[in-house]
């Protein structure tokens, strides 16, 4: 049986932590969630569920548009004026579809995330944001993932962390620790 989108993630993050990934691109890793305690501490999931499922659009987002490249801020605001008793905020690593290499073989690519989880499924204002945005500009979103390819590695962290945080732009930044 062929690993689920989280497993696969786990092992490409597993995989980086042992190389002691500290540089990517010639750039320095800085500032971003420290890898080796979401692996410690962290758990998967493998694809996700669109907003609308839970009515959370009209609940919370109704409010304001989710931004892009806004993920810790989207999913921050959600989970402090969601209901709260179902609300989760999330962080670590995800990434969205597999993509398949000339010669064959696959590749993954983690970006540092932060989603929701409600009732024990991920859904994500910032994907449903691109894909508006990939809609917008091609008809279509181009480079879509199937919802069920998606994965997603993290940590939950507590709301109360977020108090105190009204504003959008304070919240943009991870609570877990970064390297």
């Amino acid at each position: 049986m062929s690993p689920t989108p989280a497993e696969r993630l786990e092992a490409q993050l597993r995989e980086l932590a042992d190389r002691g990934l500290k540089v990517v691109d010639g750039m320095e890793l800085r500032g971003v969630i420290d890898l080796n305690y979401v692996l410690e501490r962290g758990k998967g999931f493998s694809g996700r569920v669109l907003s609308t499922t839970y009515h959370t659009q009209t609940m919370v987002m109704g409010r304001r548009e989710a931004e892009l490249q806004r993920c810790f801020g989207n999913a921050g605001w959600v989970a402090l004026f969601g209901v709260q008793d179902r609300v989760e905020y999330w962080e670590g690593y995800a990434f969205f579809g597999t993509y398949r290499l000339k010669g064959g073989g696959t590749l993954i690519t983690p970006v540092e995330h932060a989603w929701n989880v409600i009732d024990g499924n991920v859904v994500d204002f910032t994907r449903e944001a691109v894909d508006v945005e990939l809609i917008k500009k091609f008809g279509k979103p181009k480079y879509r993932d199937d919802l069920a390819d998606c994965g997603y590695f993290g940590v939950r962290v507590p709301v109360d962390r977020l108090k105190g945080e009204h504003n959008i732009k304070k919240i943009n930044s991870p609570k877990l620790p970064t390297v």
